[in-house]
């Protein structure tokens, strides 16, 4: 090989090197991105739920007889979630709400489905499947009657 096509090859194999670099660096964003769409959609879905179930209390009151601000007892999706991962040692957050399919993240994803399925009652299957990750409520319907069934 001569000596410009040694230099050449050399550019060339640099470029590619950045290039690489960049795809990755883009990857890793995108990645960021995704997961902060997922924590605002968990932080929607619970201020919606808190906002519509005071607007139910509100509706069977007499205004008058209101004396206190209605308050909701409802826990965040996100805590819920995070709650029930502690006992999934090395599943994440962001891994329940992704699109993995190995057994032990869909037996934390299914756990965390039902857990706030039971705890946010106000929430409906289709909403369920929005906060986790976009999936279509029979995913997780099956996924709340799975766990019911094996805890009987």
């Amino acid at each position: 090989m001569t000596e410009t096509s040694q230099t050449v090859v050399r550019a060339l194999r640099q470029r590619l090197d950045k290039i690489e670099l960049q795809n990755r660096i883009l990857e890793s964003e995108r990645d960021l991105a995704r997961a902060a769409v997922e924590s605002l959609k968990l932080d929607m879905s619970a201020q919606q739920a808190t906002i519509l179930e005071q607007a139910a209390r509100l509706s069977d009151l007499d205004v008058g007889s209101v004396k206190e601000p209605v308050v909701s007892p409802l826990v965040p999706t996100r805590e819920i979630i995070i709650d029930v991962l502690k006992d999934f040692p090395g599943i994440t957050l962001s891994d329940v709400l992704g699109t993995g399919r190995g057994r032990a993240l869909v037996a934390a994803r299914h756990a965390c489905m039902h857990a706030v399925h039971i705890r946010r009652p106000d929430l409906s299957y289709p909403t369920l499947g929005r906060i986790f990750g976009g999936r279509d409520h029979t995913s997780v319907l099956h996924a709340v009657r799975k766990i019911e069934k094996e805890q009987t």
